[in-house]
């Protein structure tokens, strides 16, 4: 009887649960076999109920006669009241049992949802350093194909300057030999212009002034020559002219500074210059000369090729490559290239040039047409970018020191830059500081 029941049971509720399961297919965590089992003895206990009017109201089954009690419907109500009262509780108890089976279902879902989450989170994390990673390296690779492409391109323009350094030519001389002789070429015209000028303050004779400005100009030599440091610059200026042009050039800004009489005088020293006697000797040099050179003639002079005819052929092609170069490392971003590499690179160029060509370098530095490497790239006096080419790049460091300086020196010339350079790095500019003047 006993197993008859619960195969009864088992039968029923399999059923119950079907018919529930197909109505709420969205339950199916709730619907379980426990709760089942529970809606099927309600059911048998509610059909216990509807039928117990009708049992406590049988003879031949209850030994007690309700009949004879006179108010059977409340002898019933009394008897069933309990019954309704467990039943309600039952009923209470599966409506909070299902609410706390949904509220763990609940929680068990957002547990689900919040594991999900984290496992979300890490993933994008993961990716987001895979990304971050990957960009690393190909920021890195880009940056090392950018500063490989930089470096490919200096050394051909490397490769440029030192082709353009040993078509320079003089005389029969060239390259290394030939900055040497221009060099002495140009100390040669310095010091055959102060000896004119002293001339013409000796005599006062004159073959292009007018004579409606003699007296003006004879006064501008005397406060020229009671001024050595003004003499010096006038004189080199005017040297360098002559040697990279083969005539005096100025800009506005000097012509105006020096005015009708200084350009007068310049023009004066020009033609003094142009009608000195020539006498061609190939075997003689301008180096030669300056190292036997006892006094300074005005009228002749024996060399290998004519003064003072200009160089602007060959050294006004080679200095603006220079520039170019030097710019360009400049202009690298500071993100690709930093201020200490930019100095490395820069280095290579210096390293290529011999002494004569660092003296030259300075020279034309000083000059109209080397203003692009003195001139500042900024007012910031700390920052280092904003500062000179020859400067930033201690473009003359390795200057010779024996050299017979005309003119101002570079100690004297770029002393503030130097001052500025030297603050900054702690250290000399130069390679030594045994630097010696001459000349006028």
């Amino acid at each position: 009887m006993g197993n008859s029941i619960i195969s009864m049971t088992l039968y029923f509720r399999n059923k119950v649960l079907d018919i529930l399961r197909k109505a709420f297919p969205h339950h199916e965590d709730v619907l379980t076999d426990g709760l089942g089992t529970l809606i099927v003895y309600f059911l048998y206990f509610s059909v216990v109920i509807m039928l117990m009017p009708l049992l406590l109201t049988c003879k031949g089954i209850s030994f007690i006669d309700f009949n004879q009690t006179g108010a059977i419907g409340d002898t019933i109500g009394g008897v069933m009241g309990p019954f309704v009262a467990l039943l309600a509780a039952f009923l209470t108890f599966l409506a909070f049992w299902i609410q706390y089976r949904a509220n763990n279902l609940q929680r068990d879902i957002a547990e689900k949802q919040l594991d999900l989450s984290i496992q979300q989170n890490e993933m994008v994390a993961k990716q987001t350093e895979i990304a971050e990673k990957q960009m690393r390296m190909a920021e890195e690779q880009e940056k090392k194909y950018a500063i490989e492409r930089f470096e490919n391109t200096l050394h051909q323009m490397l490769d440029v300057y030192s082709r353009n350094s040993e078509s320079v030519r003089a005389g029969e001389l060239s390259g290394k030999e030939a900055f040497e002789e221009l060099a002495a070429e140009l100390f040669f015209i310095y010091q055959v212009l102060a000896e004119m000028l002293k001339e013409i303050r000796q005599t006062k004779n004159f073959i292009k002034v007018k004579d409606t400005v003699k007296n003006e100009v004879l006064h501008h030599i005397s406060q020229l020559l009671d001024d050595k440091e003004k003499t010096r610059h006038f004189l080199m200026d005017l040297a360098y002219a002559l040697f990279f042009s083969g005539f005096y050039i100025k800009d506005k800004e000097s012509l105006k500074a020096a005015g009708a009489v200084g350009v007068a005088l310049e023009n004066e020293l020009y033609w003094r210059i142009k009608e000195m006697v020539f006498v061609e000797d190939k075997y003689s040099t301008y180096k030669t000369r300056l190292m036997s050179l006892t006094k300074v003639d005005t009228v002749s002079y024996r060399a290998p090729y004519e003064m003072a005819c200009g160089h602007n052929g060959v050294l006004g092609h080679y200095y603006r490559q220079m520039l170019q170069m030097v710019k360009f490392v400049s202009d690298a971003p500071e993100k690709l290239i930093s201020e200490e590499q930019k100095y490395e690179y820069v280095k290579l160029l210096r390293s290529q040039m011999c002494d004569a060509e660092q003296v030259l370098f300075y020279y034309n530095s000083t000059s109209v047409w080397g203003k692009a490497w003195r001139e500042r790239h900024g007012n910031d006096d700390d920052d280092e970018k904003t500062w000179s080419y020859i400067i930033r790049y201690r473009l003359i460091k390795n200057i010779p020191v024996n050299y017979p300086f005309f003119g101002i020196p570079p100690t004297i010339y770029y002393k503030e830059d130097i001052k500025r350079w030297e603050g900054q790095y702690g250290k000399s500019f130069f390679e030594t500081d045994l630097f010696g003047q001459h000349g006028f």
